[in-house]
């Protein structure tokens, strides 16, 4: 299945977990997302902040996130495309793979 990062910053917009206890945590597929959206932001950190900017200010028109980015209309639409993250979920689930299998 693939997730966008709009949709693990929505789903983390709407988690309610408090992180005191452990009880309280996140679920793992929360958990993983969010370090496939990490691993994303590492990789290409402009189209992040252009991808975060654009969720936390809806209201911005894509010319006024353009200006503030420093690029043009044209590479802030290439900027906005949806990320599919499960490229950046593989290495997670090779990791699961190879814990679960050296018990």
């Amino acid at each position: 299945m693939s997730m966008t990062a709009e949709q693990v910053l929505e789903a983390a917009k709407r988690e309610r977990s408090d992180w005191y206890d452990l009880r309280n945590y996140p679920g793992t597929d929360t958990l993983r997302n969010l370090l496939a959206l990490a691993d994303f932001a590492a990789a290409e950190p402009r189209r992040w902040r252009i991808v975060r900017d654009r969720f936390i200010y809806p209201e911005l028109t894509q010319a006024e996130l353009a200006a503030i980015h420093g690029v043009s209309v044209a590479t802030l639409r290439k900027e906005l495309a949806p990320v599919d993250l499960q490229e950046y979920l593989k290495y997670y689930e090779e990791l699961e793979r190879d814990a679960c299998g050296s018990r």
